[in-house]
């Protein structure tokens, strides 16, 4: 039996009219069969058509018509059903007989019947009906016990009633004597159908349940009842029915049948995730009927609440979560249903709430410092605020005292958590946030001394960098792959959907490096290469701890070279503990001793050290969970190579064996070249990195498990492990040390061009613009400036000239290694080219002008000094004094001078370093009255030229304007918004620091 419950009616009205209030979800009336006595059901069939043309209505012409053939035993057979729902209330009618048949005389059948006619009469409650009626019934039940159809049986055992609000309009009608007789009559065949049809279900009433309705649409009868008999019909089959229904229980491990009664310990899939869900009853929801809900309920119920079974997702501390869960669930269900006519619901729902606040509150249901008891305190909170009525049962006391502990227990005062994993950093986040706000409505001071403003600042960093370029997270911990971007929109968002790469910026995107004694995040674009990098090792606590010290990803160009196995809920308990365990990990084991047990952090798992440059950055990580020694690991990368280094340290390594495994991602292929050498190509074949590890022996590659982004989807990855027994090195004064051969990750060159300088110098600015500006790759580029500014053959102009387009390359796709080769070699030209600029007239061709390369090269050096953290004063300042005592100057580019100049105030200014502002403004001013005069007279200025001095010249106004504000003349003070700030020369502010600008603009606003 499924859903709906197929239900075939052999009665009347009674049995009928509930069905029409019914929701078609729990019911399918697939039967009616009406009219009819079953002493008329005993006997031959003889169908009388004149008596049928007769009875006006179509419905009422079929239910005689079957009464007369007694179809029911086909229809019966044809008809597929759950439920034969019977009642007796038809058996006020008289019969006439013809012979060996029998026929029901039903109000139609009797205002049909011709006369004269030569049927016999027996009267209703006549010995001679009640003997027809108990032949009928054996004739009934041998059918449906033959046909196994007797367990379906439910008699509907109604009874006449006069209980209404004016019982003398039935009187007038029907006495009561002959109610008296009609339920006596109804009583005896009651028991009959007990004493044959012993498997049948009986469908009980009390005096209240009968009561009538005056307003009944077939009229005031003292057998058509009020809704209340209705409903109680209705719930009543349902309840009958239950250990025959059956539903799907969906969860994302797939679909498992249910059947009532419920066992809710069922754990189908060996799966904690089912358990929670199931027992949680957060499936419930508006599709299901009234009726299927109260069944749930009350199974529930009876199970915890009555027979007390035990389920530890019911009242122990494994159900923690759940049962928070499930008091919302409850609420809200106690709010669907408040104005429903039938209270069933609400007055189970209120018995298990009262229970659900008494478990909350118990101490062995309470893990203090673990974010499940926030969940807890949480659900016990919203309880208080939005349902007063249970605020008594609340002591509000307690739930704020420990939720303030709990609350401190889970972060550190940054706002990092201490939950060991980028996940729980933002699925506490929303619970952080909501305590907060709930506090703030119950107007109550917090007690937990964590801030809320680090806990939101820090999320929001810290989740940012390990948003890898895929759109995945670095799963480091208890870890998923995709964001919850329903989480992050909740507390980041505004309104509007949005990804999470965009609600965690700046940070997704920004390059750097995010740090401290948990966890190691650097994003960089080092030497072309977008190089993203994580590892971790901490131990703060015992909640969602896995042993992965010392465990890092790397990902370059947005494929994962090196990778954490993840965390999913869907697999078994010992499948997710085997993926918690050190062995699924990128780190270092011992054979035959064990990690520490994660429930008594010792506080000796943290990262020591880092630092970091544009080439890279170095790392150094200690963890002690083995007893007796520790294990540092130091990890390097440097343009190219990622190099680990791993050692031991304790008092007796002797005879312990090391194994150590770096986990790949599951993108790439790694190949076995032996001598410890792998090579690891992509998916397409393209050769991404070699890999040495420097031992010879006892090196493998196998597989190990990694958990996809679907959570539900595990799969094999690659897996290089190194075996070592310790060569002891006892220079150390006490302990004694080991250290392990290193692992060398080389990335393959990115492809490239080699190019040879063998021209002559005429052809230098036809070659190189052509070559510099055709659409080609990038290395080509910035190696045919590497080959100028190194070649001999080129003049010392052209050289420069060519530097700078390099210079620009390298930063446009931060190439930070040939940046800083390139910015050396111009520093080496910079005296001559200045030295060529003084003395040097005007010519033609604008990129061969002496003082344009000058120019060129001053600002690129500027450049080039600010993308590499050195102070972007030097190029500038020369650039200033130089021309200075230039007397030509190309008319047209004299605004990179005025920009360039512009710029050399503009980091003065930010610096509070006023006089050298002014003094710049005041070389400004003289310097454009020059320019001014000279472009009156010069013929050869077009549209673009004179654009580009009135950029010249608004950026002198800016200057002025600083000058005013310096002076406390405040007129031009719209000069300074953020607006003109941020559009500040923006082709020569290209690559610009945006730190430049956040500390100029906070400076200007205070």
């Amino acid at each position: 039996m499924g859903l709906p419950i197929k239900v075939f009616i052999l009665g009347s009205c009674v049995s009928r009219d509930p069905f029409e209030i019914a929701d078609n979800r729990d019911f399918d009336v697939v039967g009616y069969y009406a009219r009819s006595s079953f002493a008329s059901l005993g006997s031959t069939p003889f169908v009388d058509e004149k008596i049928l043309s007769g009875v006006k209505s179509n419905w009422q012409r079929r239910m005689v018509r079957a009464d007369m053939g007694k179809s029911v035993f086909s229809d019966l057979e044809k008809t597929d059903f759950d439920v034969l729902l019977i009642d007796l209330i038809d058996e006020r009618f008289s019969l006439s007989v013809k012979g060996s048949s029998v026929h029901t005389i039903s109000t139609e059948y009797k205002k049909a019947l011709y006369k004269p006619n030569s049927y016999g009469f027996i009267k209703a409650g006549s010995e001679e009906k009640l003997t027809l009626w108990r032949e009928g019934l054996e004739r009934i039940s041998r059918y449906l016990v033959k046909h196994g159809l007797d367990d379906k049986v439910f008699v509907n055992q109604v009874y006449w009633s006069l209980r209404c609000q004016h019982p003398e309009k039935l009187l007038d009608r029907y006495s009561e004597d002959q109610i008296k007789q009609a339920n006596e009559q109804l009583g005896w065949m009651y028991e009959e159908i007990k004493k044959t049809l012993p498997l049948a279900r009986f469908i009980k009433y009390s005096d209240e349940d009968l009561e009538l309705d005056e307003q009944h649409k077939w009229g005031m009868d003292p057998f058509h009842y009020s809704r209340r008999a209705f409903l109680k019909q209705l719930s009543s089959i349902y309840s009958l029915s239950l250990k025959n229904i059956k539903f799907a229980m969906n969860h994302s491990l797939g679909s498992k049948s249910v059947t009532f009664p419920i066992d809710w310990r069922a754990d189908p899939f060996k799966s904690r995730s089912w358990m929670h869900h199931f027992s949680s009853l957060r499936w419930i929801n508006n599709s299901y009927s009234y009726l299927f809900t109260l069944s749930i309920l009350t199974s529930f119920y009876k199970f915890h609440c009555e027979k007390k079974i035990k389920n530890p997702y019911y009242n122990e501390v494994r159900g923690d979560h759940t049962a928070a869960v499930r008091l919302g669930v409850l609420i809200n269900i106690e709010k669907e249903y408040s104005e429903h006519e039938d209270s069933s619901i609400k007055n189970i729902v209120r018995r298990l709430i009262v229970q659900e606040i008494k478990n909350l509150q118990s101490d062995k249901m309470y893990r203090a410092g673990h974010n499940h008891g926030l969940m807890v305190d949480l659900a016990l909170l919203n309880l208080v605020l939005g349902c007063p009525e249970y605020k008594p049962r609340v002591n509000l006391e307690l739930v704020l005292e420990r939720s303030a502990k709990t609350l401190d227990a889970m972060w550190h005062a940054s706002g990092l958590t201490k939950e060991h994993s980028v996940s729980y950093q933002e699925y506490n986040l929303p619970l952080t946030v909501e305590y907060f706000e709930l506090l703030e409505k119950l107007n109550v001071e917090p007690l937990a001394s964590v801030s809320l403003e680090n806990v939101f600042h820090e999320s929001r960093r810290f989740l940012g960098y390990a948003l890898k370029a895929t759109g995945e997270y670095f799963p480091l911990g208890d870890s998923f792959r995709l964001p919850n971007e329903n989480i992050l929109n909740k507390v980041f968002g505004q309104g509007e959907v949005k990804s999470a790469h965009e609600l965690l910026m700046p940070f997704s995107e920004e390059e750097g490096v995010y740090g401290n004694k948990n966890f190691f995040i650097f994003r960089k674009t080092v030497n072309g290469r977008k190089v993203h990098f994580a590892a971790t090792c901490c131990w703060d606590s015992h909640v969602h701890k896995q042993n992965d010290e010392l465990s890092f990803c790397l990902e370059v160009d947005g494929v994962t070279i090196f990778d954490d196995p993840g965390y999913t809920e869907f697999l078994p308990w010992e499948g997710v503990k085997k993926l918690q365990s050190e062995a699924s990990h990128s780190t270092v084991t011992a054979s035959e001793i064990q990690w520490g047990d994660v429930r008594f952090p010792n506080g000796k798992s943290r990262i020591l050290s880092s630092q970091h440059d544009v080439q890279g950055f170095s790392l150094s990580m200690s963890m002690e969970r083995y007893g007796g020694f520790k294990i540092v690991r130091e990890v390097e990368f440097n343009g190219d190579v990622l190099t680990v280094a791993d050692a031991a340290a304790g008092h007796d390594l002797h005879d312990i064996k090391f194994k150590r495994k770096f986990v790949f991602g599951s993108e790439v292929v790694v190949n076995n070249l032996g001598l410890g050498r792998f090579e690891i190509d992509g998916v397409d074949g393209r050769k991404i990195a070699e890999l040495q590890m420097e031992e010879e022996k006892n090196v493998e590659l196998s597989e190990a498990e990694i958990v996809l982004a679907d959570r539900k989807l595990v799969k094999n990855t690659q897996v290089v492990t190194a075996e070592n027994m310790p060569v002891i090195d006892s220079s150390l004064k006490k302990n004694e040390s080991f250290l392990f051969p290193s692992l060398k990750l080389k990335l393959a060159p990115l492809p490239g061009v080699s190019v040879k300088f063998d021209y002559d110098d005429a052809c230098f600015v036809e070659n190189f613009y052509y070559e510099a500006n055709r659409p080609k790759n990038v290395d080509e580029i910035i190696e045919l400036s590497k080959g100028f500014l190194g070649s001999e053959l080129v003049s010392e102009q052209r050289r420069a000239a060519a530097g700078v387009v390099g210079v620009y390359k390298s930063i446009e796709f931060g190439r930070w290694g040939e940046l800083k080769f390139l910015q050396r070699s111009l520093y080496k030209v910079l005296p001559s080219i200045f030295s060529t600029a003084a003395t040097s007239k005007r010519v033609k061709g604008v990129r061969d002008d002496p003082k344009q390369v000058a120019i060129s090269v001053s600002t690129a050096l500027w450049h080039s000094e600010i993308m590499l953290g050195i102070d972007p004063v030097y190029g500038l300042a020369n650039l200033r004094d130089e021309v200075s005592g230039w007397k030509h100057l190309e008319v047209p580019y004299s605004q990179n001078v005025a920009r360039a100049i512009t710029l050399l105030s503009y980091i003065h200014f930010s610096r509070r370093e006023y006089d050298e502002s002014l003094r710049n403004i005041e070389w400004m001013a003289g310097f454009v009255s020059k320019i001014n005069e000279e472009v009156n007279g010069f013929r050869g200025v077009n549209s673009s030229y004179c654009g580009d001095y009135h950029k010249a010249v608004g950026l002198l106004q800016l200057c002025i304007a600083g000058r005013e504000w310096i002076n406390n003349d405040r007129k031009r003070e719209k000069y300074w918004s953020p607006k003109a700030i941020h559009g500040l020369c923006p082709r020569v502010r290209k690559g610009v620091s945006p730190e430049f600008d956040k500390k100029f603009i906070n400076f200007l606003k205070n």
